[in-house]
């Protein structure tokens, strides 16, 4: 990956707009593959459903996620990444539950949120935007529990806004969702910059409504991003160049 730092005007970005899942959170690989094995007794390290995962997820990241719609929800989308996981490992068999499996995690994802854990270069960048009083803002395509759970997990306070398209009744990549948090923020959509790790769902959403965009890809896996869009891996690279560039 050769990031280009120029994609970015990080001069006159007044807010950053944030993606949560695989962006600043992750799900807990640890207890899905726990749970594969106390139900189906089958062994799923938890670093081969994040591989599989990370695979998969190129093709729900842009579901259309509206109020009260079942169609996406990440305990079955998880329930998915361990069947593809257990037949490519060659270890499915007709005998194995998968139906309890998928009851226990829907259970999971509605009572405590897969994704509940947040890498190191996150943190950091959240506390340094933080520190210098810079503005943020969360934009997630998520079932419209995410205000309860980011109080749960004790960084509601790190977001100005936060938009959930289960609660918003519109869902990235629609502009309306963008130009909605740019409202809401008073600036215009050109002075905010949305960092995401989907290429449609937030690239392409976010520059289609007049925002400068950045993916976040750190396992490198899109070759390319749009010339006006910065591809990157770290975020705490990302905090730093926006705090050079208005020092």
């Amino acid at each position: 990956m050769n990031t280009n730092w120029k994609a970015i005007d990080f001069t006159r970005v007044e807010v950053i707009s944030y993606d949560l899942g695989h962006t600043l959170y992750f799900p807990d690989y640890q207890h899905m593959s726990d749970e594969i094995n106390r139900i189906l007794g089958i062994t799923i390290p938890s670093y081969i459903l994040m591989q599989y995962d990370w695979r998969e997820k190129q093709t729900y990241s842009t579901l259309p996620i509206t109020e009260n719609n079942d169609d996406f929800h990440y305990g079955d989308l998880a329930m998915s990444v361990a069947c593809v996981a257990a037949r490519e490992l060659e270890l499915d068999n007709p005998d194995l539950d998968w139906q309890q499996l998928e009851d226990a995690f829907r259970a999971f994802h509605e009572q405590h949120n897969f994704f509940r854990w947040m890498p190191p270069d996150a943190v950091k960048a959240l506390l340094l935007l933080r520190d210098n009083k810079k503005r943020t803002i969360a934009i997630s395509n998520a079932n419209g529990n995410l205000e309860n759970d980011m109080t749960r997990f004790g960084t509601r306070h790190f977001f100005e806004e936060l938009l959930d398209s289960g609660a918003e009744g519109v869902a990235k990549p629609e502009r309306e969702i963008f130009i909605r948090a740019a409202d809401r923020c008073g600036v215009k959509t050109k002075n905010i910059l949305h960092v995401g790790d989907h290429p449609q769902a937030d690239v392409y959403g976010a520059l289609n409504a007049g925002m400068q965009a950045a993916l976040y890809d750190p396992q490198g896996m899109y070759p390319s991003v749009p010339s006006n869009a910065l591809h990157f891996r770290n975020h705490v690279e990302l905090v730093e160049h926006l705090l050079t560039a208005q020092h």
